[in-house]
């Protein structure tokens, strides 16, 4: 069977007006359609191993619209418009516990290249985006994931991220890392001097309710794929501290934030919080009662 499906995701953005004189606003939404071919699967007798293969077609649109007052606050907190077509083929392979995914797409923006959102940009295709392989594997609590870039005229690999997690009950840790050519960077506009990127984070648990979150940054201006430890530079520091009540939850937690302007290196530490109420719906069935029911007359039992 195949499947058609049409989406509209409506967006409200406000600003305060600390850089200007009003607060500015935008109401905008984003409009698409999704069609799932037929699903084909193959697999033995016992079903143990198991293989699927599905291709998607996707077209998503994003109007033009004015977000002038936006642009000078932050450059890429901005919507950038979208006509976009991809087609996509996955397929998947279960052999035990092991599961195994490759996912090939191709992207094509119908909107200019200076118009398209940077890190879809590819690199000397004015519509084309680049071409995109991704693996993942999956074993009981064991997750890595490999995505590459090619550039379509040379076929040359223009951006590889690599992406890797442990979980063990409420232990959970990952590692990642982001790896773009000079070409391509120079082509996005986007840490042009910056080639490699890193994540790493952590949860343990401390106590029944209560989690210790751990997210770092860190980049390398060093143009080597794989560049030793020691130069890399850390760019943002996150802790944060979550309860989880009954039906509510909090979150405290600590971030500081370094860049570099004007050839001086600067921080900015800020202290987070946040608060989780439930729906009353989900808030009663925590309280829900089962049924009595009355024995019939005549039980002993």
């Amino acid at each position: 069977d195949q499947n058609i499906t049409g989406f509209i995701e409506p967006h409200a953005h406000l600003r305060s007006n600390v850089y200007h004189g009003c607060a500015p606003y935008k109401i905008f939404a984003r409009y698409g359609v999704e069609w799932a071919f037929p699903e084909c699967m193959i697999h033995s007798k016992n079903y143990r191993y198991v293989h699927y293969m599905q291709s998607l077609f996707r077209w998503s649109y994003l109007p033009k619209f004015c977000q002038n007052h936006w642009h000078h606050i932050d450059r890429f907190d901005r919507f950038y418009p979208e006509n976009r077509l991809e087609f996509s083929l996955r397929n998947s392979w279960i052999y035990d516990k092991w599961s195994i995914d490759l996912l090939l797409s191709q992207g094509y923006n119908c909107y200019k290249r200076s118009e398209i959102f940077p890190l879809r940009r590819g690199y000397g295709q004015n519509h084309f985006e680049p071409f995109c392989v991704q693996a993942q594997c999956a074993y009981k609590g064991l997750y890595f994931s490999v995505a590459q870039e090619y550039d379509l005229r040379s076929c040359d690999l223009a951006q590889l991220e690599v992406m890797a997690s442990v979980s063990s009950g409420q232990y959970h840790f990952f590692l990642g890392y982001l790896y773009q050519r000079a070409a391509l960077r120079r082509e996005r506009c986007l840490f042009s001097d910056i080639p490699m990127f890193g994540i790493v984070g952590f949860m343990v648990p401390i106590g029944k309710s209560i989690r210790l979150h751990y997210d770092g940054k860190f980049y390398s201006q060093d143009e080597r794929a794989f560049p030793f430890f020691n130069v890399a530079k850390p760019m943002l520091h996150h802790f944060r501290l979550d309860y989880e009540g009954h039906c509510w939850g909090i979150s405290i937690g600590w971030e500081e934030k370094r860049y570099r302007q004007y050839g001086n290196w600067k921080s900015e530490r800020a202290i987070t919080l946040a608060i989780r109420l439930e729906s009353i719906g989900s808030f009663a069935q925590k309280f829900k009662r089962f049924p009595i029911y009355h024995a019939p007359e005549g039980y002993l039992g």
